[in-house]
């Protein structure tokens, strides 16, 4: 029988509340690792070195693994499907076995199925470790693991925004949700706020609709008499002819509604190449625009409710020789570096279009180019195909400021990233030729060169707060005393906090009035509750085992009122809110915790257990 040096447990538990400080759902299992164990340095080698670079951060190498390196490398794979991963897996417990240790540790996870995938892979590593035999089996599910990592971050390329999002309110501590993988709400209750992307709850749909067309962008814009190249619609090979023809060369050609410059080609010079660019645009939309070509530098000026947020130059996708490696090993080794996440942003891809730049050049692939010398790759300047960024935020002319607000207010957007072409953005748009090409509904906001815009964009639509107060009261005996004792604490809670919403075994309630049948699982109605946006606070009824198994039904809960009708239900019950207490005690806001009994009392032992776990527990007798 082949020894085991490392494993990853085969059962894990999900659980949809909060504890041990997580910001999300958590799942919980054991590891395994042996005393006499593999070195890190081996397990890194197995465990995609070449693809997820893990341990890169690491000052050493050297000594045994550890159930660290475990969650370690958990956490970077995690990181390297470009989900947002705001914390480390936590350390439950230890529990020593023959010849080694089980741990057992909670994992954050915004996607369970995910996140299982990551930890049948490492178990697979491990199993390898142990026995080193079957290597072709082990290089299959590593080839398997690495196409679904790459699917994963190709569909997820949309959340990027979302996933700066989710980090900024994390380490603000403010609670967030995530509704599948476009939408996040940050804050709850009256002070929330939702997000898609860049695309707010306040956004105007019909401004959303209108950016999604170039043609259309222009017509609005053009109206508000702003700068916009001349342009036309063409849906053949002939409109378009007869179009440039109108226009005037050079031109630009691009799909009416394309994305990330995709199908965009500019400079059209001359007749004969308008065949192959209208062919390229075609391919991402029926319609395609055709567009008066203007020289010039590419800005990307981005407005937040009338305020200029952050602006940049962007330059197109290029490298840069060293008189060492050829073209193509400079394009191998920096694709492998953004693999490895060494590099952020996007890698320049050889594609047709690189291999034309190139050739136009006068270079092939083979070429060894000079240390220092530019070759760019790119014709346009996008930062999805490769592109590089500048902070031109000091030189950004006022008129030309006051431009790009008017061009975010003449589409009805709160946030825009307006596109501006001009030879020098300090001079004012009434001396030179500026133009505005796009404005793009949805932008992708990076925090370089402005680490607090998240901040700066979320924080005012909060509303002065972060989030709904809540309130629990446990039992498992509805009395007569129980119920007379919740009433008192709803009206006490209306009084103090203000509107709330209130779980009852009636119905559901807010301040008092009847609005829904009710529902029997305190943390769904808690989770539920928080995106209602007129509330100021939130009083749930979670059972006992409720809490024991999914931890607390919100990140922060207020206050806590556990009601016992009998003394004998006290040892049984007051057994489960320690065990409650001590994995939920990060996210119970006060800590006093009144524990009330008819009939009964709380023993200093009792008390004394809660202290360690770092709670007041105090008797409020009702009888």
């Amino acid at each position: 029988m082949t020894k085991k040096l490392l494993d990853i447990g085969d059962k894990w538990n999900v659980h949809a509340g909060f504890q041990y400080g997580a910001s999300t759902q958590t799942i919980s299992g054991s590891l395994y690792v042996a005393r006499k164990t593999v070195q890190r340095e081996k397990f890194r080698s197995v465990v995609g070195q070449k693809i997820f670079n893990i341990f890169h951060n690491f000052s050493a190498l050297e000594g045994d693994l550890t159930e660290a390196d475990l969650l370690e490398a958990i956490f970077t794979i995690e990181q390297h499907f470009q989900q947002p991963t705001p914390k480390r897996g936590y350390l439950i417990s230890k529990i020593q076995v023959f010849n080694g240790i089980n741990y057992f540790v909670s994992l954050q996870t915004f996607n369970v199925s995910r996140t299982l995938k990551i930890l049948k892979y490492i178990k697979q590593c491990c199993m390898f470790l142990s026995s080193p035999k079957n290597l072709q089996n082990f290089e299959k599910a590593t080839r398997e693991f690495v196409e679904l990592a790459e699917r994963e971050r190709s569909r997820n390329s949309i959340s990027v925004n979302n996933s700066r999002i989710v980090q900024f309110a994390d380490s603000s501590s403010i609670p967030y949700r995530l509704d599948g993988q476009d939408i996040v709400r940050v804050g709850s209750g009256r002070h929330s706020h939702i997000f898609k992307s860049t695309i707010t709850q306040s956004t105007s749909g019909l401004g959303v609709v209108d950016a999604s067309s170039k043609a259309r962008t222009g017509q609005l814009l053009e109206r508000h008499f702003l700068p916009v190249p001349r342009k036309s619609i063409a849906t053949d090979l002939a409109q378009a002819q007869m179009q440039a023809q109108k226009i005037g060369f050079p031109i630009a050609i691009k799909p009416d509604d394309g994305k990330q410059g995709r199908g965009v080609t500019a400079p059209v010079t001359h007749k004969k190449d308008l065949a192959v660019a209208f062919e390229s645009a075609v391919r991402h939309g029926k319609r395609v625009v055709i567009e008066q070509f203007v020289p010039g530098k590419d800005y990307r000026i981005t407005v937040d409710s009338g305020k200029i947020i952050k602006a940049i130059e962007r330059r197109p996708g290029s490298i840069t020789g060293d008189g060492i490696r050829t073209i193509k090993e400079i394009l191998d080794d920096e694709l492998t570096d953004f693999r490895k996440g060494l590099k952020k942003g996007k890698p320049v891809l050889l594609d047709d279009e690189a291999s034309h730049l190139i050739k136009q050049a006068g270079y092939t692939l083979n070429t060894v180019l000079v240390d220092g010398l530019e070759v760019v790759l790119r014709r346009r300047a996008n930062m999805s195909t490769g592109g590089t960024a500048y902070d031109v935020s000091e030189l950004l002319h006022p008129d030309n400021a006051k431009l790009a607000i008017r061009a975010a207010e003449a589409l009805m957007l709160d946030i825009a990233g307006v596109d501006l072409i001009a030879e020098d953005i300090s001079r004012s748009w009434r001396e030179t030729d500026v133009k505005i090409l796009e404005v793009n509904a949805q932008p992708q906001i990076s925090p370089q060169f402005v680490p607090d815009v998240y901040r700066d964009i979320i924080m005012p639509r909060l509303k002065g707060g972060t989030r709904a107060r809540v309130a629990l009261f446990v039992t498992d005996d509805w009395t007569a005393d129980v119920q007379s004792a919740f009433e008192v604490l709803k009206h006490s809670l209306r009084t103090e906090w203000g509107v709330m919403v209130e779980q009852d075994r009636e119905g559901l309630f807010r301040s008092g009035q009847w609005i829904a049948q009710p529902v029997q699982s305190g943390l769904k109605f808690v989770q539920n509750a928080e995106w209602d946006q007129s509330i100021d606070g939130i009083l749930a009824c979670p059972s006992y085992d409720e809490l024991a198994r999914h931890g607390m039904p919100a990140q922060f809960v207020d206050r806590i009122l556990f009601y016992a009708t009998r003394a004998s239900d006290v040892n049984t019950n007051i057994a489960k809110i320690l065990e409650i207490l001590s994995k939920t005690a990060d996210h119970v806001v006060e800590k006093d915790i009144k524990v009330s009994i008819v009939g009964g009392n709380l023993s200093d032992q009792l008390i004394a257990e809660g202290r360690k776990v770092g709670f007041r527990l105090y008797q409020a007798n009702t009888s």
